[in-house]
This record gives structure tokens, sequence and C-alpha cells, in this order.
């Protein structure tokens, strides 16, 4: 009854009570299960919630007392009961979106696990067809979640995460995916971000602390302006490659003529040198390396971009000449081996735009690695893993699958 007065439903007037009832449907975990409950807990709780958003069941489930309710999905606030509800030292595994590690808003969510666990354990898996899923007929980036909860003499907010890579694999060895499965721990300087790193080895986490430390406070979004005067497109969506450009690429439809597609997101610099820093660092192996660690691997946002760790004055400063020399040959490399495809959508009609295929630029982007490897002091090894990240899918088959869709407004 207590629960009916939290949604306004008045318990003495027993039609509406009765037809809440029915429709909403009660359940109360400790009268349900009071032996258990009052017993200290479960002992173990595995599932795959319902990865809803919280919208589209408002009209029959409002949650009430979850700290997660901000996070907008039910997944999330499943974690959340299941994990009040499990005891001391106890066991907890779910399947939930990869949104869990890659989306700010889903920081409460993270949150929670972190603090109800001793260690949490979270491995990626792709969720396209390029090459493969992990559950057929399902094209949704996963996290597997597995984490100890708190004994009693660990009431305090230490946990230790350990994590794996973002994994991509071929149809042929998806029966070895979780026997070839392995984790590294991941520095608790990486715990307290809106953002949870998918490092697979020691190396990624050592390249990415070293372009923190270099940077300082600095990021590429410092040196950005509202109206600098000199552009770089980003298109906001990734797969293989990040793809920056200082000029607009081609775009135009039947119903609205040519323009700039919304797909790709303005970064205003006060000169042209800093756009050209800015432009060959989005369009490196470095920076992709740190969209595949921090991001869902599909979606580039403005945030994302903006967050990364450079100083790009200081970076433009250094080498100026060579620095522009190479966003040139990349420009013209990538409009050299670029094509237009034409679509035809019902709302816009014919719809013209420009495709690249960086895959076909990678001795450029190398060059750009190698002097961004200067910058932040990169070792040789540091280096060869940059430039080398990914590569079995990058420059195989898959790689020419950008993934990419133009909005089309």
């Amino acid at each position: 009854m207590p629960v009916a007065k939290e949604y306004g439903v008045k318990v003495s007037k027993k039609g509406e009570y009765d037809k809440w009832l029915k429709t909403h449907q009660p359940f109360h975990w400790f009268i349900e299960f009071y032996g258990i409950l009052n017993g200290g807990g479960f002992d173990v709780v595995i599932g795959n919630p319902p990865y809803v958003e919280s919208v589209k069941v408002r009209s029959c489930y409002q949650p009430k007392r979850l700290t997660t309710v901000n996070s907008g999905n039910l997944y999330g606030m499943v974690c959340e009961v299941a994990l009040k509800i499990l005891g001391k030292s106890s066991r907890f595994g779910v399947i939930i979106p990869m949104s869990v590690v890659s989306t700010a808003r889903m920081t409460s969510v993270r949150n929670f696990i972190f603090a109800a666990s001793d260690a949490v354990y979270l491995s990626h898996y792709s969720g396209n067809r390029n090459p493969s899923v992990l559950f057929e007929g399902v094209e949704m980036r996963l996290t597997i979640c597995l984490t100890k909860t708190k004994t009693a003499r660990a009431e305090s907010n230490v946990v230790q995460a350990f994590s794996t890579e973002f994994r991509r694999w071929s149809s042929s060895a998806r029966e070895y995916l979780f026997s070839c499965t392995s984790y590294v721990r991941v520095p608790d300087r990486f715990l307290s971000g809106t953002l949870f790193p998918k490092f697979g080895t020691e190396m990624e986490e050592a390249i990415l602390a070293k372009i923190i430390d270099v940077s300082g406070p600095c990021n590429l979004g410092i040196s950005t302006l509202i109206d600098g005067g000199h552009n770089v497109y980003a298109h906001r969506i990734a797969s293989y490659f990040v793809k920056g450009l200082t000029f607009v690429p081609r775009f135009s439809s039947e119903r609205d003529g040519e323009k700039r597609s919304e797909d790709y997101k303005v970064f205003s610099f006060s000169s042209k040198d800093h756009a050209s820093a800015a432009c060959c660092v989005i369009n490196s192996s470095l920076f992709y390396l740190y969209f595949i660690v921090f991001s869902d691997a599909y979606h580039c946002g403005r945030d994302l971009i903006e967050q990364f760790p450079v100083n790009i004055p200081h970076l433009s400063g250094l080498q100026p000449y060579e620095i522009k020399l190479l966003e040139k040959a990349l420009m013209n490399d990538l409009t050299t081996n670029s094509d237009i495809r034409t679509i035809s959508y019902e709302k816009t009609g014919s719809v013209e735009m420009q495709k690249f295929f960086p895959k076909l630029s990678k001795n450029i982007l190398d060059e750009i690695d190698t002097l961004l490897g200067r910058y932040y002091g990169f070792t040789p090894l540091e280096l060869d893993f940059i430039i080398n990240y990914d590569i079995k899918y990058r420059l195989g088959r898959a790689g020419d699958a950008e993934g990419e869709q133009d909005a089309v407004l």
C-alpha cells in the first residue's frame, strides 16, 4: 500500500486501487522473498535487463527512491535493485549496453555498481557485422559486467576495476571468444571521470596516461572558438577511422540544394596553423585509439573531440611547416580517393554525398602519428603500437565499410 500512495493512488477507493494493481502489478522484494532478504540477501543475481528508455514506460511505471533514475534507462535501475538485494560477498553478472562505460548520463549507474563492489570486471563487445556480432539479430555494442559485492569488512568506496579492450572478431572465432578473454587492471586515476576506459593492454594505459601528463590541463577544446575563421569539419560517426577535414565535403539534396552535412561538426580556430594541427590530431591513429577506448566505438561527438589531451598552440608552434604539409597532403589524398555517392530518400529526394576512404591514406596518417610521437615523447614500441592499432580490421575488408550515414535534413 505505501507504493500505491507514492503513485498518488488512494487505497481507500477500492475501484481506483484495484485498477492500479492490475495495470502496475507492484512487486515488493522484501515481502516476496522475506526469508532470503531477512537473512542477508541473494548469493547470486545474473540477468539481461531490459534496454528501454524510461520515458517509454512513464505512463505505467515511475521509479522511486533510486539513485540511477537520471540515467534514463531501465537497465541501470534494474542493476541498482539487483545489487541492493544481494548479500555480502555475493556475485552479480549482467549483459548490458556498452553505454554504461561510454556515455556520460550512465555515470550514476557505473558509480552505483562500483560503490557496491569490491571488484568489477567489464568486457566489451562489438555490435555490428564488421565483422561479427555477439548475438545473432542483435546489432548493439554490449558490456558484460561481473562483480563481487563488498564484504562486511570492506565498506569503503575503494574498488578494483578490470577491463578488456573493445573486442571485434570474425564469426569463425565466435566459439573461442570467451575462453580468450583477458582483463587488465584500470588505474584509479581513470575511475573518476564520466567515461570508463576500455583498456585491453598495459600499453594502452601507458599511452593514454602519457598524453594526459604531457598536455596537463590543456585539451583540444580550449583552442576552439565560436567563429575563429579557420574551421575543421569532423564527422560524428566513425568506425575504423575518425575523419576531420579542413574543407566542406560535397553534400546536396533535391530538396535543399548544396549545403554542409549536419553530420560534420565544426571546430573553429583563430589561425590556419591551429586548424592544421587540430586536423592532423583528429585524423591520427592516436586519436582513433583514444576514440575506441573512451567512446561507444561509433559516435565521435563534440565533447569527446574537445576533451582530447593536447596543447594545440604548443603543438602547432613546434613544427608548423611540417604540420601544414601533412595536413595539406592528407586533404589532397582524401579528396583524390573520394567518390560521390547518390542515395534516394523519401523526404529529400536524391542526395549526393562525398564518401572518403581514409585507409588509402594510411601512409600519411603514419607520418602524422610519428610527428605526434615526438610531441608526446612516445617510445618506439609505443609508437609502433599506435600505428598498428586495430590494423587487422582497419586495413582489412571491414575497413571499407566506414559506417557513416549522413543526416538528411
